[in-house]
C-alpha cells in the first residue's frame, strides 16, 4: 500500500504529539513511555502502528492504532481514535488528580487481520486506569473493511441464524482448556442476540469474536478472543457479508428488491407417507419453498421426509410431539413436547428447529416464557381442515393472498395435496415468490424473537 503522511491540526487544550507513519512499525517504541498500553503478542498483519499521546496534569491519553497507507481506511480509523479521545476528555473534563501519578489514563492498542483480496479487519482495545477508584476498565471494538467501505458489523449475520453463531462460540469455550471450567460456571453469559457477537474481525479462513473482560469469563482472563473457522457458521453469512465470507443472495430477498409479492406457504401436523412428498414434488418443480410444523409422533416415523424437506431448501418448525393444547399445560410438560419433537427433527437433518407453531395457536403467558423460540401463527387459514374440499382450498389461497401472508395449510389431507398442483403454479404465475417464514421474515428486513408471536410479515 502507498505509504502517506498524516498531518493533523485538533483543537485541544494540551500539547499533543504524534507520530506518522513509518516505514518501521516499531520505530517509535524507545520513545514511549513507560505507562503505555500493549496487547500481548498482537497480530499485525499490515500497515504501521501510529501514536497519539498527550500528557497533563490530570489526564493522559496514549493511542496506538494502525496506519495503513490508504487514506480512506486511515480516515475512518483515525476517526474512532480521536472520538474515543474526546468522549474521554469531555466526560473527564472535572476530574482532579491527586499528584501527576494519579492522572486518570486512557490507552488504545490494536491488532489488524488480513482476509480476502487486501481486504483488513482492525480490532482495537482499550484501557482507562483511574487511580483514585482504583479501577481498571478495558472494552474492545472492531472495524471491517470491504475494500475501502466501513461495512456493518449487524449486517454480516443472518438474524435468523445467530444460533449458530453463538453455539459455535460456546463449544469453542468449552472445549478450551484455558476456559472450560470458568465458561461452564456461566455458559449462558452470551445470550442469542446480535449484541453478544458484535465485536469480531475477519480472518483468512476464520471468524475472530472479541470479548471484554469479565463480560463472558471472569476478569483475570482479560480480553477474551474466540476464533471459529468460517465453514462452521457459513449458513449463518448473509449476502452483505464481504467475499470470501459472503453467503448467498436470497432469491427471497432479490423478490422484495424487485417489488414482487412473498408469501409463505406453512403445513401443519405432518409428515405423512403418500401425502407430504406429493407436495414436495410440486415444490421442488417449481423450485419454491414452504415451512413444515410438524408433529414429534408423526415426524419419527418420517425420518427421510425431514431430510428431504431440509434438502429442498425449505423449513421444518416444531407442532409439539402429539399436537398438544400448549396453554393447558405446565411448563415443564411444554418443554417436553417441544424438545421431545426438536430431537426428532435434529437427528433426522442434523438442524434443531428454530420456529413453533402452538396447536390451535393456543398460546398464554406460560408458553411465552416456556417456548424458546418465536411462536409462528396465521392471517390466512384455508379450512382444508373443515371443508376438506380441493376447489375451496384453491379459491381461498388464489383469491386472499397478498403480500407477507403465513398461509395455514395441513399436508395430512388429500384434499390439500390436490389443491397444492394448482396453487403453487398460479401464485407463481401471478407473481408471488414462494419463501419459508424466515426467508421471508429476513428478506424484508423483520426480526422475529423467542416468545413473541408472528402472524404475518409486515
Amino acid at each position: 500500500m502507498k505509504q502517506k503522511i498524516f498531518s493533523i491540526v485538533l483543537i485541544f487544550s494540551f500539547v499533543l504529539t504524534i507520530t506518522g507513519c513509518k516505514s518501521n512499525q516499531n520505530s517509535f517504541m524507545d520513545n514511549r513511555p513507560s505507562i503505555s498500553y500493549e496487547i500481548k503478542n498482537p497480530v499485525r498483519k499490515a500497515g504501521n502502528a501510529q501514536k497519539l499521546a498527550s500528557y497533563q496534569e490530570n489526564l493522559t491519553y496514549d493511542m496506538i492504532f494502525p496506519c495503513t497507507g490508504n487514506s480512506n481506511i486511515d480516515k475512518v480509523i483515525f476517526g474512532h481514535i480521536t472520538d474515543k479521545i474526546n468522549s474521554f476528555m469531555s466526560e473527564n473534563s472535572n476530574y482532579k488528580a491527586n499528584g501527576n501519578s494519579n492522572r486518570k489514563e486512557l490507552y488504545s492498542s490494536y491488532q489488524i487481520f488480513t482476509y480476502g483480496d487486501n481486504n483488513i479487519s482492525v480490532e482495537i482495545q482499550y484501557l482507562i486506569k483511574d487511580p483514585s477508584s482504583k479501577t481498571e476498565t478495558e472494552t474492545t471494538e472492531t472495524l471491517i473493511f470491504n475494500g475501502e467501505t466501513l461495512i456493518s458489523n449487524e449486517s454480516v449475520f443472518k438474524k435468523q441464524k445467530i444460533d449458530i453463531v453463538v453455539q459455535s462460540i460456546k463449544d469453542s469455550l468449552l472445549s478450551s482448556e484455558k476456559y472450560k471450567s470458568d465458561f461452564e460456571k456461566n455458559s449462558n453469559a452470551i445470550p442469542e442476540s446480535m449484541e453478544a457477537i458484535k465485536n469480531f474481525a475477519f480472518s483468512e479462513d476464520s471468524v475472530i469474536f472479541f470479548y471484554a473482560p469479565g463480560s463472558i469469563l471472569p476478569v483475570q482472563h482479560g480480553v477474551v478472543s474466540v476464533e471459529i473457522p468460517k465453514e462452521k457458521i457459513q449458513e449463518a453469512f448473509s449476502s452483505a457479508s464481504p467475499s470470501p465470507f459472503k453467503g448467498p443472495k436470497s432469491s427471497a430477498r432479490e423478490a422484495v428488491e424487485q417489488g414482487r409479492p412473498i408469501i409463505a406457504l406453512t403445513f401443519d401436523d405432518g409428515p405423512m407417507d403418500g401425502k407430504t412428498n406429493i407436495i414436495l414434488d410440486e415444490l421442488e418443480k417449481y423450485d419454491a419453498h414452504a415451512t413444515f410444523f410438524v408433529v414429534g409422533n408423526q415426524a419419527e416415523q418420517c425420518p427421510d421426509i425431514l431430510k428431504r424437506q431440509i434438502d429442498l431448501g425449505c423449513e421444518i418448525g416444531n407442532h409439539t410431539y402429539s399436537h398438544a393444547s400448549l396453554s393447558s399445560l405446565s411448563a415443564s410438560q411444554i418443554e417436553n413436547q417441544i424438545n421431545k419433537t426438536n430431537d426428532i427433527v435434529e437427528q433426522a437433518t442434523g438442524i434443531k428447529p428454530s420456529l413453533v407453531r402452538p396447536p390451535y395457536g393456543s398460546k398464554n403467558q406460560n408458553v411465552k416464557n416456556t417456548v424458546k423460540s418465536p411462536l409462528i401463527l396465521w392471517n390466512l387459514d384455508t379450512l382444508d381442515w373443515k371443508t376438506k374440499n380441493t376447489n375451496s382450498t384453491i379459491n381461498k389461497v388464489l383469491n386472499e393472498a397478498t403480500d407477507g401472508q403465513i398461509i395455514l395449510m395441513h399436508d395430512i389431507h388429500s384434499p390439500t395435496v390436490e389443491a397444492i398442483k394448482t396453487i403453487i403454479p398460479k401464485l407463481i404465475e401471478k407473481g408471488f415468490y414462494l419463501a419459508t417464514v424466515s426467508e421471508m421474515f429476513e428478506a424484508k428486513d423483520l426480526t422475529i424473537s423467542p416468545g413473541n408471536a408472528y402472524a404475518q410479515a409486515s
